[in-house]
């Protein structure tokens, strides 16, 4: 079994089944301790699927339905398809309320670290509780960079030698408070992630972008940085107890 095919299987992963009997699930689940792409790919699924129940578990209840649906049934069985119709309907519509209801609340999450008067708060804040995909996934550091280029986003003058020794993921573009951004993630071999933000320094107020060569916590994970005449660095661990010092120039 391959990664591809371990992902079709894993997607159909649910926490509260007992997977025990199914020898696929068992032989993809048993690859995420040897593929830490897979890893990560299944950790950002199953948050996903955590939000994405969350925000269905806040979609009022309509009580009595299943009652009033078999009430109508019994009363009269003429018409019966376009009532079963119209309750599909409205059940339909409460859920891509949920659903909705769900994304506009990552969105409003991420929108969040605007309100942050650093770098390091605002992307710290979108690392610690987003969930958020890549733009572009590879894992070689050259075709990053050349993607980065060709999107017009901040690309990197050079990766510390530690670091860049890492497996990357992939990169993505964004913003802060109108200056551009790329993410770049890392890959480390315990499956946990080292994020790398970049930006051109141009535009950054001191404040904004203060003391960033030192190591604080933020947001629950370790961050820290640095700066050079013409770009701004920050590295972020992806869950408290990820360790970015290491990786500092």
């Amino acid at each position: 079994m391959d990664i591809k095919e371990a992902k079709q299987v894993l997607s159909a992963y649910q926490s509260d089944k007992d997977h025990f009997s199914d020898p696929h699930m068992l032989e993809a689940l048993s690859m995420l301790d040897k593929e830490p792409e897979l890893a990560a790919w299944f950790d950002n699924q199953l948050a996903f699927d955590r939000q994405v129940h969350e925000a269905l578990e806040e979609v009022p209840d309509i009580g009595g339905l299943k009652d009033r649906i078999m009430n109508d049934y019994r009363k009269t069985q003429k018409g019966r398809v376009i009532r079963y119709i119209r309750w599909a309907s409205a059940i339909a519509a409460v859920l891509l309320l949920g659903v909705a209801g769900f994304f506009g609340y990552v969105s409003n999450y991420n929108s969040k670290m605007h309100e942050y008067a650093t770098l390091r708060e605002g992307m710290s804040h979108f690392i610690a509780g987003s969930f958020f995909t890549l733009d572009f996934l590879d894992t070689d550091l050259a075709n990053i960079e050349h993607w980065l280029e060709t999107e017009d986003a901040p690309v990197f003058e050079g990766v510390p030698a530690v670091l860049a020794a890492k497996e990357p993921i992939g990169c993505k573009k964004m913003s802060w408070k109108g200056q551009e951004v790329s993410l770049v993630c890392f890959h480390l071999e315990d499956g946990t992630i080292v994020h790398m933000f970049v930006a051109d320094r141009d535009g950054f107020s001191e404040g904004a972008i203060a003391n960033l060569d030192e190591v604080l916590i933020s947001h629950d994970l370790e961050t820290g940085g640095w700066t050079t005449d013409t770009h701004v660095y920050l590295l972020t661990g992806s869950a408290p107890g990820v360790t970015v010092r290491e990786y500092l120039i």
